[in-house]
């Protein structure tokens, strides 16, 4: 009798589908079984497992060679995959497309690890070939999709200040700063020696992440007891540290280089978008709720933020940095500090006035089609929200497509009602089309002229500014490239949640020009 229930292919099955069961291993027929463990030993559920799942294959013949082995693949099993995977050996061109992993022999088959963590809620495809799975119809192979959780998969080692292979930290550095994207525990076992193995002095503790600048959901800092050694080599070994799955999300080893003496942190002057104003430190721009200090140093720096009795923290990344200070009274004089420390603590701070603008408009950038499949830059399209509950007359509004310019006037008057939506199109912007997706009956447009833009949106991806008619930054959307003909950048986010700095991402429904 054939087995053919044991297999398990998800060819032309919706991804929405809940992950199948792994069949039981026959050991006595040599039925191959897929199960997941993690680092701490314990079986884990297909569609939760950790982000460094030890995967088992169970009921496989001993000895395997390497192009004859089970594979693990990031993205969905393809039907050229799958045809490649019924017979013996793998092709040179599946092996290269295979997750790269560690494969150890256990006594009844094979368990791979793969060399570099999952994102949480990531998917990967176990394939067993089909000619290892007996009595098999046609030497099907078997096919087991593994999907991370979503939350409380395992920690990653994010970021750390200073970061890893910095070379000219001074010898007065304070205190090292790691950041992990989930709990963690061991953290009172990370140490640090130079380049000959003495052991530094160090206190380890838990630290709020906000108070560092640095991205993460759990972080600590090692203080150092005493200054180091100048022009001398240091490694930070973390492998004790454990996240809640036994793994160690931590490198082995971080290095860092001290120099002689390291200089205060100096603002070096950057260009300024047309709606933002030159300080001493770079870039300031002010909201009706906040304001945003764009800055750039020579060297590695971390800066605070400070209006009354809230601040925010950044670091340095590439040397330059962005503060954003939120919750804000609105058309309201203020007084900011900023506290700007090189990592062995060399200091500057600076004060300034700002002032907030009065309440603006709650609209935001819905979506964007810049590479369309008919013609451009005619059925290009910039889609803008109205998110309040009251109509908002947009004439006379600018919008841009870079920082330095003032952008295309939106014609007026231009009265979007509440919750509503309007395109700003080229003049040549047709409604329907051929192959584009068209916008439904009654849709609002705005016509800007030949082109939205500077001749066009580049499908590459370039930022977006919506200004007032004054010269405020009402709304934005970075820049994101388009993956391909087609398809549009959209919110990612809830689209009916205030404030316009939400994520954007190429859609994966296509374009919905008009429609929210």
């Amino acid at each position: 009798m054939r087995r053919s229930s044991i297999l398990v292919t998800l060819l032309g099955a919706s991804s929405c589908l809940p992950a199948p069961a792994p069949p039981a291993a026959d050991a006595a027929s040599g039925v191959p079984a897929v199960t997941v463990l993690d680092a701490a030993g314990d079986v884990q559920s297909l569609a939760a497992c950790s982000r460094r799942p030890r995967i088992r294959v169970s009921g496989l013949p001993p000895d395997l060679p390497e192009n004859e082995r089970p594979l693990v693949f990031l993205g969905e099993p393809t039907e050229t995959l799958i045809e490649d995977a019924r017979r013996s050996p793998w092709t040179v061109a599946s092996i290269a497309r295979a997750a790269p992993a560690h494969a150890a022999t256990i006594p009844d088959g094979l368990e791979l690890v793969l060399e570099r963590p999952l994102a949480p809620a990531a998917s990967v495809w176990v394939v067993v070939p089909g000619f290892l799975v007996p009595d098999a119809v046609l030497s099907e192979p078997l096919v087991v999709r593994l999907d991370v959780a979503s939350e409380g998969a395992g920690a990653v080692l994010v970021e750390t200040f200073p970061p890893d292979g910095t070379i000219d930290l001074g010898a007065g550095l304070r205190a090292i700063d790691l950041a992990f994207d989930d709990a963690i525990t061991g953290d009172g076992s990370i140490e640090l020696r130079d380049e000959g193995g003495l052991l530094v002095p160090t206190t380890v503790r838990a630290v709020d992440c906000a108070s560092t600048g640095l991205v993460g959901s759990q972080c600590v800092r090692m203080e150092l007891a005493a200054s180091l050694a100048v022009e001398t080599g240091y490694e930070l070994d973390g492998s004790a540290i454990r996240d809640r799955h036994g793994d160690a999300p931590c490198p082995a080893h971080l290095r860092f280089r001290t120099t002689i003496d390291e200089p205060a942190p100096i603002p070096v002057a950057i260009p300024c978008a047309v709606d933002e104003r030159a300080i001493d430190l770079g870039c300031l721009l002010e909201r009706d709720d906040r304001i945003t200090l764009r800055s750039r140093f020579a060297h590695l720096a971390r800066i605070a933020l400070t209006v009354g009795d809230r601040t925010c923290v950044t670091i340095t990344r590439s040397l330059e940095s962005e503060l954003v200070l939120g919750a804000l009274p609105t058309d309201a004089p203020l007084v900011a500090r900023v506290l700007i420390e090189s990592s062995s603590g060399a200091a500057l701070e600076v004060a300034f006035d700002a002032r907030t603008t009065a309440r603006l408009p709650d609209v935001v950038v819905g979506e964007v089609r810049a590479d369309a499949l008919g013609p451009e830059p005619a059925q290009e399209y910039v889609e803008l929200w109205n998110l309040g509950d009251a109509p908002i007359d947009l004439g006379g509004f600018r919008l841009a497509d870079g920082p330095e310019r003032d952008g295309d006037a939106l014609p007026s008057p231009l009265v979007v009602p509440r919750y509503g939506v309007v395109l700003v199109v080229a003049d040549s912007f047709e409604l329907a089309s051929g192959p584009d997706v068209a916008p439904p009956p009654g849709a609002m447009l705005a016509r800007v002229g030949a082109s939205i833009g500077s001749a066009g949106l580049s499908n590459a991806g370039e930022p977006i500014f919506l200004r007032d008619a004054a010269g405020h930054r009402v709304a934005e959307m970075p820049a994101v490239a388009s993956p391909r003909a087609g398809t549009c950048v959209a919110r990612a986010e809830d689209p009916y949640a205030h404030g316009d700095l939400g994520r954007y991402a190429a859609s994966i429904v296509g374009c919905t020009p008009g429609t929210r």
